[in-house]
């Protein structure tokens, strides 16, 4: 069973482990895995609170348990162990909590704003999932993530070792935006295609915020919608102003009422916020937000996404040449909607996938191959729409589509 199905809305998921943990002893410049499991009472006492206030479900504290963070502290080799143990805790609150294997940002960054290759990151998510699958988690929950080209990574890597739900969580800045400059509506619209079971924004911005963008992406909504909030932000003269119990029940009873029905806590937020949460819901029907019929073709580029109707304006098809940058910019002031491009050669990817942080019109791939096909859908980071061409092998076209949510037209 999938909890976050539109049927079993709402569910209730964990607040801060952070800031909880701090409370009982944790201390900065250590690593945060290896703590609790050298003091185990203090994630299980947590949690313990947290059930009993309310949530369905809770992240085991496998935050920065993949190989890359671990590193700082020469436990990189050590990935499944930690994994293994830090769910074991988890799963020992209770048979009735479903425990969510929790994947965060790496710290690296993806080319080609880093030094980081893609099927890179996909290795680091990979080996995380697979220790998090091994360990039986219910379900796996990627979070805080700050770009979408890494949260991609996550998921094809998750979806690569297990079939058990994805919930996806973003953060942004108070532009709405993710670190990355990704737009709430471009995550949703290409995560979803991608299979994962929720989709929604946690930490950083104030819960009201965090709302407003939520309720603008839920017309857009195949999934479900998750709010995980801060219990507050800096204001202005620097200090922070932390949200009561009763403001996040005010949050809780919004949310619900607008059609997001998956509800925690980030920073600062404690059980009390939880049960807060709860004791609001309970009492209030869920309804699913109304799908916007007008959206015939929904693509995406990194940034932003893209309604067509069906009699969408293509550009003339380019060639992957040198001259990539000067096709894009002029199919954009010739008012294009799509932007056609030849793939025919690994070399024709390697140039593409060179300018694709150029892109500001979806993207219409025209290729013989599906080997070529499914390393562009693979490299770029948004949904991409194909050609329909009888050289291309009609099962292995809608396992293509399925997993990286490709439209074919």
């Amino acid at each position: 069973m999938n909890i976050f199905s539109f049927g079993n809305l709402p569910v209730i998921l964990d607040g801060a482990t952070g800031t909880e943990l701090i409370k009982r002893g944790l201390h900065q410049g250590v690593c945060v895995e290896k703590w609790i499991i050298d003091n185990e009472s203090t994630i299980t006492d947590v949690q313990k609170n947290y059930f009993s206030s309310g949530s369905d479900c809770v992240y085991a504290a496998t935050f920065g348990a993949n190989r890359a963070a671990l590193k700082k502290y020469s436990l990189e080799n050590s990935v499944e162990d930690i994994n293994l143990k830090l769910v074991s805790l988890s799963k020992s609150v209770s048979d009735k909590l479903l425990i969510g294997g929790d994947l965060s940002p790496t710290g690296k960054m993806l080319l080609p704003y880093g030094d980081t290759e893609l099927e890179e990151m996909i290795d680091i998510y990979r080996q995380q999932a697979k220790a998090l699958e091994k360990a039986n988690v219910d379900f796996f929950a990627i979070e805080t993530m700050m770009s979408l080209a890494e949260a991609r990574a996550a998921v094809i890597a998750v979806k690569e070792v297990s079939d058990k739900p994805i919930i996806v969580t973003m953060t942004v800045e108070a532009s709405g935006k993710t670190m990355n400059g990704n737009s709430v509506l471009a995550c949703l619209c290409t995560l979803q295609e991608m299979g994962i079971s929720a989709f929604g924004l946690n930490c950083s911005v104030s819960p009201q915020q965090i709302l407003d963008l939520l309720i603008e992406a839920s017309p857009y909504a195949k999934i479900p919608l998750i709010a995980k909030p801060n219990a507050g932000v800096p204001t202005a003269d620097g200090q922070t102003k932390q949200l009561s119990p009763d403001d996040f029940a005010d949050f809780a009873k919004k949310a619900i009422q607008n059609g997001i029905g998956i509800l925690g806590g980030c920073c600062g937020t404690s059980p009390d916020h939880i049960k807060a949460i709860k004791n609001t819901v309970s009492s209030l029907e869920y309804k699913r937000p109304i799908l916007d019929s007008t959206a015939q073709i929904i693509l995406t580029t990194q940034k932003s996404a893209f309604f067509l109707s069906e009699d969408f304006n293509k550009s003339e098809i380019f060639k992957c040449t040198d001259d990539l940058p000067e096709n894009i910019l002029d199919a954009e002031d010739d008012g294009c909607d799509v932007f056609c491009v030849e793939i025919n050669s690994q070399e024709d990817i390697e140039i593409f996938e060179s300018y694709s942080y150029m892109f500001n019109l979806p993207v219409y791939i025209i290729t013989d191959s599906i080997e070529l096909l499914e390393k562009v859908a693979q490299g770029f980071c948004g949904r991409i729409m194909v050609e329909s061409n009888d050289s291309l092998d009609a099962v292995k076209l809608e396992a293509l589509t399925q997993k990286y949510g490709i439209i074919v037209f």
